[in-house]
């Protein structure tokens, strides 16, 4: 179990360090997604970068976990509500459908954020990262 446990963490931070990346290299180009009613759309595309490079580090590493997995499931819960449901066809995207791609991907990467905040908060996480600590991880 406790190599389930690092492959997973390693799985689901890989593509939020990814996705910081991109945010910061191409943030004029994202921030054209953003909603026309946030102001400052590019700053908040840098911010959401950091964010996500923020939240795969803690992950990573194990520190701050409980913070960064709180943080990251705010951050996902404000673009489902404000960007696939409200944000419409003028973010650049679609409108609002049940079926829009981003928003099921959003709402499938908010479930297991939360998953794994309630794994962490309950201890069985971070007994498994002790045992891999003990293994060199």
């Amino acid at each position: 179990m406790k190599d389930l446990d690092k492959i997973g963490r390693i799985l689901f931070a890989v593509p939020f360090l990814l996705f910081g990346i991109s945010h910061l290299m191409n943030g004029p180009s994202i921030a054209s997604y953003v909603p026309s009613y946030f102001p400052f759309a590019t700053l908040l595309v840098y911010i959401t970068g950091i964010i996500f490079i923020a939240v795969a580090i803690s992950m990573l590493t194990g520190k701050h976990l409980i913070v960064g997995l709180e943080l990251l499931a705010l951050q996902l819960a404000v673009f489902i509500v404000f960007v696939h449901i409200f944000g419409g066809s003028s973010s650049g995207g679609f409108g609002f459908s049940l079926f829009n791609v981003d928003m099921l991907k959003d709402i499938a990467l908010l479930g297991a954020t939360l998953m794994m905040l309630n794994r962490v908060s309950s201890g069985a996480f971070l007994s498994g990262l002790k045992g891999l600590a003990g293994k060199g991880m």
